[in-house]
């Protein structure tokens, strides 16, 4: 067998690649942890670098995963990633009430992703009227409210309440995979501008104006509700179901309570599902 003889330098270049593959391999798997986030009713607490913490205003500014626990009485939960990636948030019995503006507001960020956790009971709430930071756009302007794509997902139960607007909106797109989600809005209940996506779920509407909608004018290819399946049971002072361009039904289960009109879009395609209007 040829023996191997190693110079000095040799092993302490060695010893320096092993090091800073380590060190690697140790930033990659904290990175991955998730960050724990804790409400205490009138602040927060976070070991997080991530997360900046200014009195009742709790803002996660990079992306990445993020557990949320406990109560804000009069606070909000923010989501503004300086590098503009996806951000996860698990919610785990949060409840968050804001009696001046948005208890959620996701203002930056490729897609954000709320998660309700296995059993949990989460509540988002908000005021009559609003205090806007920037009173020339008027947003957020719901009690859950995204700029960016919004996704939500989980087996726990969502409640929100909108009394000064919309209960749930998405200035881009809106996809509902999973979860038990009550909506009361003085507005709408919820809405995904450029696109609404149901894929399962059991969600109740009672909203003053239209239910679910979708009202993107500008753009042709966007403004369209997709439902794929869950329970939606919903009462709407006018439409119960809006798309401002397609609206397609391939499965779930629909039951239209109260509505001025029961489906509204430019073109409607049942191709599944079961529909009740009572």
């Amino acid at each position: 067998m040829k023996k191997i003889c190693l110079k000095n330098t040799q092993i302490i270049a060695i010893i320096a690649l092993i090091t800073a593959l380590f060190s690697f391999l140790l930033t990659m798997t904290v990175s991955a942890e998730e960050a724990l986030i804790t409400l205490t009713g009138t602040s927060a607490q976070s070991d997080s670098p991530n997360v900046q913490i200014d009195g009742s205003i709790v803002t996660i500014a990079k992306s990445g995963t993020y557990t949320v626990t406990g109560t804000l009485d009069d606070g909000q939960l923010v989501v503004n990633p300086a590098d503009d990636q996806d951000v996860t948030v698990i919610l785990k019995n949060v409840t968050i009430h804001n009696s001046t503006g948005a208890a959620f507001a996701a203002l930056e960020g490729k897609t954000v992703e709320i998660v309700l956790s296995d059993d949990s009971v989460n509540a988002f709430t908000d005021g009559t009227d609003y205090v806007f930071p920037d009173a020339e756009t008027n947003e957020p302007n719901a009690a859950v409210y995204s700029k960016p794509d919004l996704v939500i997902s989980g087996n726990g139960t969502l409640n929100i309440t909108g009394a000064y607007n919309d209960g749930l909106s998405s200035k881009d797109t809106l996809t509902i995979k999973g979860g038990t989600i009550n909506v009361t809005a003085a507005d709408d209940g919820i809405r995904g501008k450029d696109g609404l996506t149901i894929d399962g779920g059991t969600i109740t509407v009672d909203a003053q104006d239209d239910g679910l909608k979708a009202d993107e004018v500008d753009n042709a290819e966007k403004g369209w509700i997709k439902i794929n399946g869950g329970t939606i049971t919903v009462s709407a002072g006018d439409d119960a179901i809006k798309a401002e361009t397609t609206l397609d039904i391939n499965g779930g289960t629909i039951e239209i309570l109260t509505s001025y009109e029961g489906l509204e879009a430019y073109d409607i395609n049942i191709n599944d599902g079961e529909i009740r209007v009572t």
